[in-house]
């Protein structure tokens, strides 16, 4: 006979846990893995580099002993950084080309100043050329002379390029079609980092302004560690005043 109001015993809830199996536990090797950090290898300067920047430093009265190594410390890192972004292929080179009649004029300017100017060195006496040499001297860093040999060297340079010149311009073909700006040239795109590098560095190591002024000290700085580094910067003064100024 089924007695009434009788009913099996219950578990409490509470002691029912759901059970799961274990997380996949990650491959040992996944913890020692670390990102992997670029170095950058500073670029060395000479002894003789080295010692002619802290130099030029010393005779413009910029900093003291401690803050030029610091700066040429600077410098040398400015250089690797510059190195190693030029090495790098452009994104997307395209051939610089220009209008013929644009490239033609361009020729024949270039052909008729190298030959005014191979014409004005010329006509300079013994004592002209030597006051030229010695001006030349007195602004090259590394002090090498500028006899008449070089001066005469130069003429000649210059009557080659405006040689060169002339035959390129008659060389040029019948028609070429004008294409959209070309990005610039690598060494151009060196140029401009290495000047910003530069000025950056001076600037907090010495607590003052890389002046654009061709008389003040930064200029000739300049031009010293880009002779250091192999790297062209404008010959005049006023181009490299406009790559300062643009940094």
């Amino acid at each position: 006979m089924r007695k009434t109001g009788i009913h099996p015993p219950t578990v409490p809830r509470q002691g029912i846990r759901a059970t799961s199996p274990d997380p996949a536990e990650p491959p040992r090797n996944a913890l020692r893995r670390k990102r992997k950090t670029h170095f950058l290898e500073p670029f060395r300067l000479a002894r003789a580099a080295r010692a002619d920047l802290i130099e030029g430093l010393s005779e413009h009265g910029i900093g003291d002993a401690e803050s030029r190594d610091l700066f040429a410390a600077a410098v040398e890192y400015g250089i690797a950084s510059c190195r190693s972004a030029s090495s790098a292929p452009p994104v997307s080179p395209r051939p610089p080309t220009r209008p013929v009649e644009d490239t033609t004029h361009r020729m024949r300017a270039l052909a008729t100043a190298a030959t005014g100017l191979a014409d004005q060195f010329e006509q300079l006496d013994a004592t002209a050329r030597a006051d030229l040499g010695r001006l030349l001297r007195g602004s090259d860093p590394f002090d090498r002379p500028h006899e008449a040999a070089y001066l005469s060297a130069i003429e000649r340079e210059l009557r080659r390029i405006a040689a060169a010149a002339s035959s390129a311009e008659q060389a040029q073909p019948a028609d070429t079609a004008p294409t959209a700006a070309a990005a610039p040239p690598q060494s151009t795109r060196a140029t401009g980092r290495l000047v910003a590098r530069i000025a950056d560095a001076y600037e907090a190591c010495f607590e003052t302004k890389a002046s654009d002024d061709p008389s003040a000290a930064f200029i000739p700085v300049l031009r010293r560690v880009a002779a250091a580094a192999d790297i062209s910067l404008p010959v005049s003064d006023a181009e490299l005043t406009a790559l300062i100024q643009s940094r």
